[in-house]
């Protein structure tokens, strides 16, 4: 592989072309990664102690994910912000103070969690691209975090709006 810019090692034994839907798919988790972290450099900086927190919790959740995909190993889908990705699914889709649309008068912090749950989504449709059901575990691990950012998202709101 010396040399060679346009390849580069998918496992410790396999070398492929960078456009290779698990490269891509590596890249979609590394901006994600990149994304939660400003984030909870950003909203520290402005005082939301407990959204850095939760960035770095969500943070540690996607690193789980890619060394399983780096290992091999399946995803174990633990618990997040104290409560089960069932839990937290189900909250999605009824969400105290009703659905959430981000919109013009939003704010800063809110924006930067939206674009964590945007990266989530891009990365669960890279995934299911290079995947082909044979990584199921890892696209359900991704629906759940989308899942739990929107949860998140909610309660952002509802603590703004003076609801908890």
């Amino acid at each position: 592989m010396k040399g060679d810019c346009t390849k580069t090692s998918l496992f410790m034994n396999e070398v492929v072309d960078k456009s290779h839907p698990e490269i891509e798919f590596r890249g979609c988790l590394d901006t994600l990664d990149a994304t939660i972290v400003l984030t909870s450099v950003i909203a520290f900086e402005e005082g939301d102690n407990l959204l850095s927190e939760r960035m770095w919790e969500v943070q540690d959740y996607v690193r789980r994910i890619i060394r399983a995909h780096a290992c091999m190993r399946p995803v174990i889908n633990e618990e997040l912000f104290g409560y089960t990705m069932k839990e937290l699914h189900d909250m999605s889709h009824n969400p105290k103070g009703g659905h959430l649309f981000v919109s013009k008068g939003t704010s800063k912090l809110m924006a930067y969690v939206n674009m964590v749950r945007v990266q989530v989504r891009t990365a669960e449709r890279a995934g299911a691209r290079a995947f082909n059901d044979n990584r199921a575990d890892i696209i359900q691990a991704l629906n759940a975090l989308s899942s739990a950012i929107y949860v998140l998202m909610c309660w952002m709101n509802n603590a703004s709006s003076g609801e908890e």
